[in-house]
């Protein structure tokens, strides 16, 4: 099978979703139906650019992807990667023969010593996505003045850029 043929069968685990779309913490429950990526596929297209090494507390689920307009040179796909101590909701964007072009974590939770960061994220029709994090630290509320917002955008080459 060349590698355009399994990039195609990887993408498909990906359904497209109709934007606008927003990613909370707690968004991996929305797409736990969808069919799980194969080890190969995980190793094919995912964990050989993240730069953390696979182990037994690492796992990968498709969640969706973005809408490819005509003409698009790139695919654009979110998974997400649980780890220990932390959840990501990674925007990747790939070449159509399979070859990641860009990543970003755009959304989750990690733990820092005793805070709780929580990150979500909104994709517009556009394809500007608005972050906002912000912590928590156990035992005390949360203070809305200590969330922080970034936009990025897809380059019409895949790139993912902040805006801001």
């Amino acid at each position: 099978m060349t590698n355009k043929a399994k990039f195609d069968a990887f993408a498909q685990k990906f359904p497209e979703i109709e934007l606008p779309v927003t990613i909370r913490d707690d968004s991996n429950h929305d797409f736990e139906q969808n069919s799980p990526l194969s080890d190969a596929m995980i190793a094919d297209f995912i964990s050989r650019y993240e730069p953390t090494v696979m182990d037994d507390f690492t796992e990968y689920m498709a969640c969706f992807s973005l809408p490819k307009a005509p003409k698009q040179e790139y695919q654009a796909l979110v998974y997400w990667k649980a780890a220990l101590m932390q959840y990501d909701y990674v925007l990747a964007t790939y070449s159509l023969d399979g070859n990641m072009i860009d990543k970003k974590a755009v959304a989750g939770t990690k733990v820092k010593g005793d805070a709780v960061q929580h990150i979500l994220a909104t994709i517009d029709e556009k394809l500007a996505i608005f972050v906002a994090e912000g912590a928590a630290t156990e035992g005390e509320d949360y203070d809305p003045n200590s969330t922080k917002t970034h936009r990025f955008e897809i380059l019409p080459n895949g790139r993912i850029e902040q805006d801001y």
